[in-house]
């Protein structure tokens, strides 16, 4: 069986893609072509079958009729050869999903290309007709005879790990030892390209050494600049970036950009080569469960900022303040006891992707705690080795074992055993006390076996646990946290805040709450489903702890 595709975008203006599929050499009575739901490194069945209005037998003029919800039937009738269309639509703008317009289309394998049940391992071949103007295709695939436009994929595993570019962007080249470097850039910026070539090559120099080899001869970084949108998604030879295109001559916000690029690179290795015993193979029908995330985010999440400090990206400044907005993040998150990292690296399918008023007071993040964990663990390692030996070992180690035939990927046990052929230590009792635990984290007592000094105190703020938002000139409480309940039980989510004791509230509340005293009865005037009522709220002293972080 041979398949072809055929991708045009003659209707950008309404953001669809035009795709014509080509099956030939079939020897079945019928095929079943199925979409993916889901795509890897983002949790979440995102249903990407909507967005395809239906698919049509061009030799029979017929619409395939539909198994399921991504799944189409087609029956062949003796013919070796057929021709299908559909049309794709495009218009989410993430990193995880298809945007089209006037002047670019970006796509996502997994989301715009049907795979033929039980024929995932054939190769795939993909032409590419452009718009009118556009010049440039930024992908990780392979051309076909130097034909610019026309690509192969070696299996739907790769296509499915595949995005293209195509437009105008602008794109830059660079190398890093053997492998060479491709920039490619869609919308206004603000950005210095030399310096952020110049970090990125010095980030990436420090991420080949953890590992010691660069998996691939090619690698792709894609950035897409908008006013507000960020994140990424990683693919085996590339990356998706959103970055606000505002964020390149602010340090803070150029901190976040540079170490979302690091964040991403850094899952070439951890995740898309190391990765959970659960995603071997990946299933795109359902979802792949593991309670394995906090490894390859959590981990992921320390290095890319590690990377960037021992890169000379991040001063030594810098970097403590980004341990200590860690700390601060994650000891202060009132979901600590109700959530185990386990649990919401399993969970992940249906809550991180899905976060709602009440999700700071019941989950914690495989990304951000499992950052700080990894962190401990790191600590540990370094110390009980004497400073022979630190995580590095481990992922040098992890990857190391990736490279033979039968690899069957990571699983409590693995991690479990890494570390103790690394270091003595009751890495069982860790991992149960840190990951299947919602005990407190011993950040005082491991912290005094590195080379930080950590000083915790109070903050000694006032608060009514409460977090609003402004929607159009008025204040509505969008979360509360649930440890300030017993103050601020007479107010709920949704609750417009009018005045606190008969002072209008304009701008910050923190200015009217610091004119009252710790324990004193507050009059809140609210609206509540269009209806002015008069509550009682305590000021209460905040709980939080305040992190300071220097070096011994």
């Amino acid at each position: 069986m041979k398949i072809n595709y055929i991708v045009s975008f003659d209707e950008s203006n309404t953001h669809y893609a035009t795709i014509n599929l080509t099956i030939s050499n079939i020897q079945e009575d019928y095929l079943e072509l199925k979409m993916p739901v889901w795509i890897p490194g983002s949790y979440l069945v995102r249903e990407f079958a909507k967005n395809i209005d239906f698919i049509l037998d061009i030799d029979t003029q017929k619409r395939l009729k539909k198994k399921n919800k991504n799944t189409w039937f087609l029956e062949v009738q003796d013919r070796k050869t057929i021709h299908l269309q559909y049309k794709l639509y495009c218009f989410e703008w993430s990193v995880r999903t298809n945007h089209i317009n006037q002047e670019h289309a970006f796509l996502n394998g997994a989301a715009t290309f049907l795979y033929i049940e039980k024929y995932q391992q054939l190769p795939i071949e993909i032409q590419f007709i452009p718009s009118s103007g556009w010049k440039e295709i930024s992908t990780n695939l392979e051309s076909i005879n130097e034909d610019f436009w026309h690509r192969i994929a070696s299996n739907f595993d790769e296509l499915y790990d595949s995005v293209f570019e195509i437009g105008n962007q602008k794109i830059y080249y660079f190398d890093v030892q053997q492998t060479a470097y491709t920039l490619a850039i869609y919308g206004e910026h603000d950005a210095e390209i030399s310096k952020v070539i110049s970090d990125l090559q010095a980030i990436i120099e420090q991420q080949i050494m953890i590992f010691g080899q660069h998996p691939c001869r090619q690698y792709l970084f894609i950035i897409h600049h908008s006013e507000n949108a960020f994140g990424g998604l990683e693919h085996c030879h590339s990356s998706v970036n959103h970055i606000p295109r505002n964020y390149f001559h602010n340090q803070v916000k150029y901190q976040q950009a540079i170490s979302l690029l690091a964040h991403e690179h850094f899952h070439l290795w951890n995740v898309k080569r190391i990765k959970p015993s659960e995603f071997i193979p990946f299933d795109y029908e359902h979802e792949n469960y593991t309670e394995m995330l906090w490894f390859f985010e959590g981990i992921t999440s320390y290095y890319d900022d590690l990377t960037c400090y021992r890169a000379g990206v991040f001063s030594n400044l810098i970097y403590l303040k980004v341990i200590e907005d860690l700390l601060d993040i994650v000891e202060n998150n009132a979901g600590n006891d109700y959530q185990t990292l386990a649990e919401s690296s399993f969970d992940t399918w249906i809550k991180y992707y899905r976060p709602n008023e009440n999700t700071g007071n019941t989950q914690v993040s495989y990304y951000r705690k499992g950052a700080l964990v990894v962190m401990l663990m790191d600590i540990i390692i370094q110390y009980y080795s004497g400073g022979k030996f630190s995580l590095d070992n481990l992922m040098h180690s992890a990857f190391k074992d990736t490279l033979v035939s039968n690899y069957s990927g990571v699983t409590k046990q693995y991690v479990i055993d890494k570390l103790e052929q690394i270091c003595p230590y009751n890495w069982n009792t860790f991992y149960e006390n840190c990951i299947e635990s919602t005990r407190p984290l011993a950040i005082n007592e491991i912290f005094k076996l590195s080379n930080y000094q950590l000083v915790i105190s109070d903050k000694n703020t006032k608060t009514i646990g409460v977090k609003l938002k402004k929607v159009g000139e008025q204040f509505v409480i969008s979360s509360m946290d649930k440890n300030y309940f017993k103050f601020n039980g007479q107010l709920q989510v949704d609750d417009v805040i009018l005045k606190i004791d008969n002072q209008e509230l304009f701008n910050n509340i923190d200015e009217i709450l610091e004119q009252k005293a710790i324990g004193k009865i507050l009059n809140f005037y609210i609206r509540r489903d269009g209806i002015e009522k008069e509550v009682e709220v305590m000021l209460a002293k905040s709980i939080d702890k305040r992190f300071s972080v220097s070096y011994k």
